[in-house]
């Protein structure tokens, strides 16, 4: 018989990577060997038929850590991985544990980011660029929890740097510092390939055993108590114990009822660098400018000659068209990132837009996930609402899911389904 844990003991054990050292080596937490042959605990689960609906960060990740657990697998996604309709779609998203106080989300970003590293040497793909995080903290701006940030980043033996602006200049002379109260640099965090990424871990959940799908999945009528089969746009139909839905913003139409999820429009641009400057602007580190007004923006460094990449906050609410509208950006937008690039890269002032795109949010009221059991459907489970910062815990909440799923973990409270409920 199991030996019972608290909850509390629980999570922390599963989560929490021990440390990341200078050399950005992480520590692996339990079930996962340390050896170059990546021993998985395999568990007899092999008669358990489980079926994920979508094939993002969440859904690819859960796929490969229940098919590691002995069960049986079938992905399917209605666009494949890492399709440019989806939330995990585009070339580059960030990855860092700087999350103010809040511990659990610092823990998965570390846990995610030993995933990411253990599949880069599995497949011999670079996945995770380590380029550094830079916060621009401006006069009067205020990055709430950043102290209980910094202790955390002690405890775990992570360097994390707090620069004045006059240091950060001599050091990254392509950035003007004026206006800023403080610099925090983290040179362990960096960027993930997000298109690469979630192509990578289809790749690899096919070669373990899984079985993928490309068809678009329909839910019966009515869910009542159990859920028996899902129709497929290719005229299957999809059967299986247990059945996990990761399918972004269109969770709203599956579940129209379930969770107040909205869906948002997002911007990013790619502005072309000075060639005589290409190289030195794809060595910056990632940055995120944090203004007073919190209208956040942040960028990637000149990654695979796609440009010197800048997002801005938009925050339109498209849930009622996230799948139908043009995806184009405003003048005004355009106008809102130039003025960033003026003010903190000023020799990018003026340089040519050469790609524009739209992100999209399935953001929670509170921006916490979603991971919990469909309330009236015991084999049916539900992993979103991303909020923006999904893609740096997917590999984290695919493995929580399959402990939740599998039974080894209770559901952690801040993302049940019901926690809008008064």
């Amino acid at each position: 018989m199991r030996k019972k844990i608290s909850r509390r003991e629980a999570i922390r054990q599963t989560l929490r990577a021990a440390a990341i050292t200078a050399a950005g080596s992480v520590l692996p937490a339990m079930h996962v060997s340390s050896t170059s042959g990546f021993s998985y605990n395999r568990q007899s689960y092999s008669r358990l038929r489980v079926a994920v609906i979508g094939a993002g960060a969440f859904g690819g990740w859960t796929a490969l850590h229940l098919l590691r657990e002995g069960y049986a697998v079938t992905l399917a996604d209605q666009y494949g991985a890492g399709n440019n309709q989806s939330a995990s779609g585009g070339e580059t998203r960030l990855i860092r544990p700087f999350y103010g106080n809040q511990q659990l989300y610092f823990d998965m970003a570390l846990r995610s980011l030993s995933h990411w590293k253990k599949l880069e040497a599995q497949t011999r793909k670079q996945i995770y660029y380590p380029q550094g995080l830079l916060l621009l903290q401006h006069e009067g701006a205020v990055i709430p929890g950043d102290m209980a940030a910094a202790a955390m980043y002690r405890h775990a033996g992570i360097q994390l740097e707090q620069l004045s602006p006059s240091a950060a200049a001599l050091r990254w002379p392509l950035i003007d510092t004026t206006g800023l109260a403080k610099v925090w640099y983290d040179p362990a965090s960096g960027f993930l390939s997000a298109r690469e990424g979630c192509k990578t871990v289809l790749e690899q959940f096919i070669k373990e055993g899984g079985h993928f799908v490309q068809a678009q999945a329909s839910l019966p009528g009515h869910i009542d108590g159990r859920l028996q089969a899902l129709s497929l746009s290719n005229g299957q139909r999809l059967e299986a114990d247990v059945f996990v839905f990761a399918g972004g913003p269109w969770l709203l139409r599956l579940f129209p009822n379930l969770a107040p999820l909205k869906v948002t429009r997002q911007g990013y641009f790619y502005f072309a660098p000075p060639a005589s400057l290409h190289t030195a602007f794809a060595q910056l580190p990632t940055w995120v400018n944090w203004p007073a007004d919190g209208q956040l923006s942040y960028g990637v460094p000149a990654f695979d000659g796609r440009g010197f990449k800048i997002a801005i906050t938009i925050q339109e609410d498209i849930s009622d068209r996230f799948d139908t509208y043009a995806r184009y950006l405003r003048p005004e937008e355009l106008q809102q990132a130039q003025e960033v690039i003026q003010r903190r890269f000023p020799v990018m002032a003026g340089r040519p837009l050469i790609e524009q795109r739209i992100c999209q949010y399935t953001e929670t009221p509170d921006k916490d996930f979603i991971l919990d059991r469909h309330p009236q459907a015991d084999n049916v489970w539900i992993a979103g609402g991303g909020s923006g910062h999904g893609y740096k815990h997917g590999a984290a909440m695919g493995e929580l899911a399959a402990a939740n799923i599998s039974g080894r973990l209770p559901v952690e409270p801040r993302f049940r389904i019901n926690r809008w409920q008064p």
